[in-house]
């Protein structure tokens, strides 16, 4: 699969009918992975500010079988969502999906425990370093509110390992999450647009992965503690 087989569109030209299935799509993901529902709702998902953007194939039957909602980086697409319906075709065609754009320049996701391993077997480059993933996801470096915190024992090949720790502070909800990430993706963009769907890549920024040739390859960091707020 190439990338000129893939489509982005504006969440809000879907119709109700759409988003009704694509929700269940995603409910069902989530929940067979073991993971909890950050959306209760298809409009929770579909009307959320932050995400305006679907990417799946040009056939719009497959659609219906894998598609990712992204939010806008100042250098990437971030992917958000992931689904498939469930079929052993949607399982297949979700991988070759996340593996066709994270090819791409100017797209990461934010991966943990099964979704992580197998982005790991299939070879997928992860940004390598705590400055940078700061930088990829727009966090400053000295926000008590968003803490990044490297893991000195991750291991690529080990699936048990993860890169590291992001510590979010809801302020509003007065609620601290925690959880821990692999970021995974290429180079940065310069992009033509800041909140355009379909906005392009005019420039590559400096390189931000590391590509990992062997199954056996082991990272070693350094980590800076930090302290965070808590309630």
């Amino acid at each position: 699969m190439s990338d000129d087989e893939l489509h982005t569109i504006i969440i809000d030209q879907l119709d109700d009918a759409d988003k009704d299935i694509l929700f269940e799509m995603y409910a069902q993901t989530y929940t067979n992975a073991g993971q909890s529902l950050w959306f209760r709702e298809k409009n929770e998902l579909f009307g959320h500010e932050r995400y305006k953007c679907i990417t799946t194939y040009k056939d719009k039957s497959n659609m219906f079988k894998t598609f990712i909602i992204f939010q806008f980086k100042t250098k990437f697409n971030k992917i958000s969502v992931v689904a498939h319906n469930g079929s052993s075709e949607g399982k297949e065609m979700m991988i070759k999906l996340l593996k066709t754009v994270l090819s791409i320049p100017g797209y990461v996701i934010e991966a943990s425990d099964a979704m992580s391993w197998v982005l790991r077997k299939a070879k997928i480059p992860i940004i390598d370093s705590k400055h940078k993933i700061e930088e990829a996801l727009d966090i400053q470096s000295n926000d008590p509110n968003d803490v990044i915190v490297m893991n000195d024992d991750f291991d690529y090949s080990n699936k048990n390992t993860q890169q590291y720790t992001r510590i979010f502070r809801d302020v509003k909800k007065q609620k601290i999450y925690e959880s821990k990430e692999t970021l995974f993706g290429t180079n940065g963009c310069v992009f033509n647009s800041p909140y355009n769907c379909n906005r392009e890549c005019v420039k590559k920024s400096r390189s931000f992965a590391k590509k990992h040739k062997t199954s056996n390859s082991k990272i070693k960091r350094k980590t800076t503690k930090r302290k965070y707020l808590t309630f």
